[in-house]
């Protein structure tokens, strides 16, 4: 009976054992991943604006004539929305580079150093292969009832013919077997061109030194 269990102590010790290993192992393979994850570097290529405005707008009307002829629509601040499309590119060209595959990315936005009002340019998720450079596009989308001031300077630009100046504050998400986070990368800083046609500069104007800007 001795004997055993003593067979039966040494067999869960070793069965111990091989659990801790396992264990041990999936660790430092974990570590590995995670180390390959942050050989990968992030550049701005460009960013493309598209502005949405309610329908009508430009048909040669000034903006005051329009809301007079219309105050709902013109009048809601939600009807306002601006869309940036950013291209980017990731680099896993550094030594001892490894396939990566992130779950997606998140630049937080800042415009004109408003960090109290940044917003959220999204991609989902990628993979970047080992000594490949990977361009892919990250999309956000705002409107000026919940991001006014940020909408306002954008507009204000555009009228004046002006860049933006922009922060992009990166966070590449990942998940390694149970664990997931988000690893920050260095900000980006950017002075984006705008453009836009004689009739949306003055449409643009005479909105944001209305009373629905102050």
């Amino acid at each position: 009976m001795k004997k055993i269990s003593k067979i039966l102590a040494i067999a869960f010790l070793f069965a111990s054992f091989g659990i801790v290993f396992n264990s041990c192992k999936d660790e430092v393979d974990d570590v590995k991943s995670l180390a390959a994850l942050r050989n990968v570097s992030l550049s701005y290529d460009s960013l493309q604006l598209n502005v949405g405005l309610p329908e009508g707008s430009l048909n040669g009307q000034s903006f005051q004539e329009l809301r007079e002829e219309n105050e709902a629509l013109f009048s809601d601040l939600s009807n306002y929305k601006i869309g940036l499309t950013t291209f980017l590119k990731a680099d896993n060209q550094k030594d001892k580079a490894q396939n990566a595959a992130f779950q997606g990315l998140i630049l937080n936005t800042i415009m004109d150093n408003m960090g109290n009002s940044p917003f959220q340019i999204i991609s989902g998720p990628f993979e970047v292969g080992k000594n490949e450079i990977k361009p892919f596009i990250a999309e956000g989308n705002i409107n000026l009832l919940t991001h006014k001031y940020v909408g306002k300077y954008i507009f204000k630009q555009i009228v004046d013919g002006e860049n933006l100046a922009t922060t992009l504050a990166p966070i590449l998400n990942y998940k390694i077997g149970d664990k997931q986070g988000g690893l920050n990368l260095p900000q980006m800083n950017q002075s984006i061109p705008t453009r836009g046609s004689d009739e949306l500069k003055s449409f643009l104007n005479g909105f944001i030194s209305s009373d629905l800007m102050n």
